[in-house]
C-alpha cells in the first residue's frame, strides 16, 4: 500500500523461465510483474555478477540458511544457476540509478 501511495512501481527480474519462474511466483505469492532476462543483460548492467565460493558456501551463507531453518522455512533447490547473485535496483524518474 505504501508503494502505491508513493507511486512506486516494482517488478522482479529473473533469468529462469517456465516451471522455475512459475514456482517462484507461486512460492512467494508474487503480485508484481515478473520479467525474464535470459541473456542476463540487466544483471550485467547493474553489476550483479557470479558469486564466489565464499558468497555461496561460506559462513555468512550458512548462517542465513540456519536462520531460515530455525524459523520453520525449508530450503529450496536453487534455480538453474546457483552462482548468479541477485540485487536491488532503484530507478527514479530523473534517471538516476542505484543498485546493491
Amino acid at each position: 500500500r505504501q508503494l502505491k501511495e508513493r507511486n512506486i512501481k516494482v517488478c522482479v527480474v529473473t533469468f529462469d523461465s517456465g516451471p522455475l519462474a512459475m514456482a517462484y511466483v507461486r512460492d512467494t505469492q508474487l503480485t508484481w510483474p515478473l520479467l525474464v532476462d535470459h541473456e542476463r543483460t540487466l544483471y550485467q548492467a547493474y553489476g550483479m555478477h557470479q558469486g564466489t565460493w565464499w558468497n555461496l558456501y561460506g559462513p555468512p551463507a550458512i548462517g542465513v540458511s540456519l536462520k531460515l531453518l530455525w524459523r520453520g522455512r525449508r530450503l529450496q533447490r536453487p534455480g538453474s544457476d546457483v552462482h548468479q547473485l541477485g540485487g536491488v535496483v532503484l530507478i527514479v524518474p530523473g534517471g538516476i540509478v542505484s543498485s546493491q
